[in-house]
């Protein structure tokens, strides 16, 4: 989802270049490009309508890793920044 999310941002491609003295490759990179394609990447992999359903339903964060072909890492990431353990209880606590 990282790479899609470069093609749908319009990203250029990193360049390649082998230095004069050096025997290795070296790849440009823009920091903020890269931002933006992993936070967009997320938001394609693991959609927050979608993840809210699941964490409803008690899938912890295992299981929703391997329902959306994710690291652990990337789901805890956005399980933070959707705030949906927070909604759920604040629902929860409101209803009782």
């Amino acid at each position: 989802m990282h790479e899609l999310a470069h093609m749908i941002c319009g990203h250029a491609p990193a360049q390649i270049t082998i230095g004069e003295h050096f025997p290795f490759r070296m790849r440009s990179f823009n920091a903020s490009d890269e931002d933006e394609a992993a936070w967009l990447g997320g938001v394609l992999q693991i959609p927050r309508n979608a993840l809210l359903h699941l964490v409803r339903r008690g899938y912890r964060t295992e299981a929703l890793a391997e329902h959306f072909c994710a690291s652990e890492e990337m789901v805890r990431f956005r399980r933070n920044v959707t705030g949906v353990d927070k909604q759920i209880r604040r629902v929860t606590k409101s209803s009782v």
